[in-house]
């Protein structure tokens, strides 16, 4: 896992140097340290997690390389996003979600079989520049097969945020469902109910800190969780 994570990062800084010569491009970098690892209303580990992500940018395009490790060592997860600013309000997004299952084999780069650790993901983002409401929804098209079946389930993910001010300070309220049947759950459902909280602390011309703070509930498994994060990220 770690010698891919090294040779991802490797390609993406091969790509930055060969795209530095080209107006417009820029690379971003994060790492962040969360409370739990919390993902659409499902708390994925039971340990604090480090995120870290490098970015890869231009105007309306961006690679970003994304992963997530617990302390404890019993969650991990990698992912490959590329993402694309189709029009002033709308982008879209391929996420490529790869779990390894700890004490099993796991390959990378293997996208097929049984032993399929990979997810892929399409979501449509709706987000204006002074508009107070933004809109997710993403559809799983491979590798979320229902086990009996035998068949993708196409399980989908809706999200409606509202974002406001408060003493001056940016929150967000948000209420994710999924329609139907799935992975996130058997029938309809709301599955990530709750409030967040962001700001960042500059630490000089070049760095800041992010900080995140949520609470969220999951009305379809009756758990609730309040999740803490910090960082530090470019500027």
């Amino acid at each position: 896992m770690k010698q891919t994570v090294f040779l991802l990062i490797l390609l993406l800084s091969i790509l930055v140097l060969s795209a530095q010569e080209k107006s417009g491009w820029q690379i971003d970098f994060r790492t962040d340290i969360y409370s739990r690892h919390l993902w659409r209303g499902d708390k994925l580990g039971d340990a604090p997690a480090i995120e870290p992500e490098i970015s890869l940018t231009n105007e309306k395009f961006s690679f970003t390389i994304w992963g997530a490790s617990t302390f404890d060592n019993r969650y991990e997860e990698l992912d490959l996003i590329v993402n694309y600013q189709v029009l002033p309000a709308l982008s879209i997004t391929l996420f490529d979600y790869y779990n390894p299952v700890q004490g099993e084999k796991n390959e990378f780069w293997h996208y097929s079989g049984d032993d399929l650790r990979h997810t892929i993901e399409l979501t449509g983002d709706f987000e204006k520049e002074g508009f107070p409401l933004t809109v997710l929804a993403g559809v799983f098209f491979y590798g979320d097969k229902d086990i009996e079946a035998g068949k993708e389930q196409f399980s989908t993910y809706i999200e409606p945020a509202y974002y406001f001010k408060l003493a001056g300070k940016d929150f967000s309220a948000f209420a994710g469902f999924t329609p139907f049947s799935g992975y996130y759950a058997d029938n309809f459902a709301f599955i990530n109910l709750g409030f967040s909280f962001s700001d960042s602390f500059p630490v000089g011309e070049k760095l800041e800190i992010p900080l995140d703070i949520t609470f969220c509930t999951n009305p379809h498994t009756n758990e609730a969780w309040f999740v803490v994060g910090i960082g530090i990220k470019n500027r």
